[in-house]
């Protein structure tokens, strides 16, 4: 009865389309199975995102490419990195379900990564004005923030103020941290 009882719920999720929010298998089966449109990505506001909304048109402002699978939130699974103009995210494949991640509410500027011994670490970088830097350098492990670094720079007037971590500092400090986590 039981057994029955199971197929008959598992039929009727498959007819009202919510069975299409799990996936069984391993992350670049999740992965495929978005960019086929058969399963969407899960924001913390509890939206979806699904392959078919993303534009892949590069002569569009708005557009997405495809990148690379890489363990960016160091817990041992790839992530698939979706890139864009003005930033992008990864998608990430827990419990059966693909999440967006890191769902940060206000990313600032282009999102890239980086491996510094043997560890991934996420980037924000605004540095397109020119009187201002800004970078936000955060590793995880899983979903947990294991760190997060900001360092900024502001120029006015004759006047260069460098900041980690919203506490004032000096050139040296500030370049050593982008050196280091930026590679700049």
């Amino acid at each position: 009865m039981k057994k029955i009882f199971g197929i008959l719920v598992l039929f009727s999720l498959f007819l009202c389309g919510c069975a299409n929010e799990k996936t069984n298998g391993s992350p670049e089966s999740c992965f495929e199975d978005f960019f086929n449109n058969k399963i969407s990505a899960h924001r913390s506001d509890g939206t979806e995102l699904w392959n078919k909304d993303l534009i892949y048109d590069d002569n569009d402002l708005n557009y997405f490419r495809i990148g690379e699978q890489v363990d960016v939130d160091n817990d041992g699974e790839k992530e698939q990195l979706i890139d864009g103009l003005g930033g992008g995210f990864f998608l990430d494949c827990r419990n059966n379900q693909l999440y967006i991640w890191p769902d940060i509410a206000d990313p600032v500027g282009d999102m890239t990564y980086r491996q510094i011994e043997d560890e991934y670490w996420i980037i924000y970088k605004d540095a397109l004005h020119s009187n201002r830097e800004y970078y936000r350098i955060i590793k995880y492990k899983g979903t947990e923030t294991i760190e997060d670094i900001e360092i900024k720079k502001f120029e006015e007037e004759n006047k260069i103020e460098y900041y980690i971590n919203s506490e004032l500092s000096t050139e040296e400090a500030f370049l050593n941290i982008k050196m280091k986590y930026i590679g700049e």
